[in-house]
């Protein structure tokens, strides 16, 4: 436990050597009632810390915690979270909190739920070799001597080649509204997965069937993309954006359903902060402004990935070239240097 009479200047002066370093930031909560003044918890990469502060004389010591939040070293996507490995568990902790935050803007009588698709895949799970069915030839021949040279279908017994499969589920957005005693949905929105962006995976053609039913109803569709790899697979046509907007390595794709012909896009490069998008309501409301970094901040200092992650040791999946390796190289040294 710490006491201090400027505590507020000592958070001032920690969070910016933090951030100069890139290490983290500080920040400061209101403490709970109750809670034990002499506990001191580690939190992940990060530690909280209690104190006092006395606003002025007449009031009496109010507690605060200084809680230091270690994120990810990179200032927007984090690469090594596109990991086949880890990016599923992202990916369910992004919808979760994306709905959190969500929730807490939408004016009523809109509101935001979780849906998920379902479906069954064949299990890439490893099941043996092949096995092929053969019948001998031996023994082929001594039968036709036996039966005066009269073939005869021998009694074969069939081998059995168990194919699993894997029951997938993938979570989405949308946005309601509550019209009477009915509902309307008015945004769709997807956080693209691995599946989805796989060639010949049955999750893909779901999810560009699920497209083209939404880009041809009156709905919104908002898609976001924060994986470098795999097929391009939002709505608006790969050629088309990347002539009009350059290239980048992540981007999200709005579309109005009230305006056919233009998609709004944010191009993301790989040391940019992801940017604060707009959901859009029905014509005639405001559009919500979602912060994507605060969100997926919160998902890296809740998740595994802190621990889960050895920056120096793991391989990039997909790689960088080389001039990003250089870059990421460079972060890593600046944010990590004990590592």
């Amino acid at each position: 436990m710490t006491r201090t009479s400027e505590p507020r200047q000592e958070a001032r002066t920690l969070d910016q050597r933090l951030f100069q370093s890139g290490q983290g930031r500080v920040i400061i909560l209101p403490r709970r009632r109750g809670a034990d003044k002499r506990n001191t918890n580690a939190w992940g990469r990060g530690l909280l810390i209690m104190g006092y502060e006395r606003f002025d004389s007449r009031t009496p010591p109010v507690s605060f915690e200084r809680k230091i939040v270690m994120s990810s070293p990179f200032p927007g996507m984090d690469p090594f979270l596109e990991h086949p490995d880890i990016f599923p568990d992202l990916h369910d902790r992004l919808n979760t909190h994306l709905s959190e935050v969500l929730q807490a803007g939408l004016p009523p009588p809109y509101y935001a739920v979780i849906g998920r698709r379902t479906w069954i895949e064949v299990s890439q799970r490893y099941i043996g070799p092949d096995v092929q069915v053969q019948r001998s030839r031996r023994g082929s021949s001594s039968a036709q001597e036996l039966l005066g040279g009269v073939a005869v279908a021998a009694a074969v017994k069939p081998k059995v080649v168990r194919v699993p499969h894997d029951e997938r589920r993938e979570p989405f957005l949308e946005v309601y509204i509550r019209q009477g005693s009915g509902k309307r949905l008015v945004t769709s929105i997807e956080i693209l997965s691995l599946t989805n962006k796989t060639p010949r995976e049955h999750g893909r053609e779901l999810y560009l069937r699920k497209q083209r039913e939404i880009l041809g109803s009156k709905v919104h569709l908002v898609e976001i993309d924060l994986l470098r790899g795999g097929e391009h697979s939002t709505a608006v046509p790969c050629q088309r954006v990347r002539a009009e907007v350059g290239p980048f390595e992540y981007h999200v794709c709005v579309h109005h359903f009230d305006n056919l012909e233009d998609y709004f896009i944010y191009p993301i490069q790989l040391d940019e902060r992801l940017p604060q998008i707009a959901i859009p309501l029905l014509p005639g409301d405001p559009a919500v402004m979602i912060d994507l970094q605060a969100v997926l901040d919160h998902c890296y200092d809740a998740g595994p990935y802190a621990r889960e992650v050895s920056y120096q040791a793991d391989t990039l999946v997909p790689p960088l070239g080389p001039d990003q390796q250089e870059w990421a190289k460079g972060v890593l040294q600046r944010t990590l240097p004990g590592q």
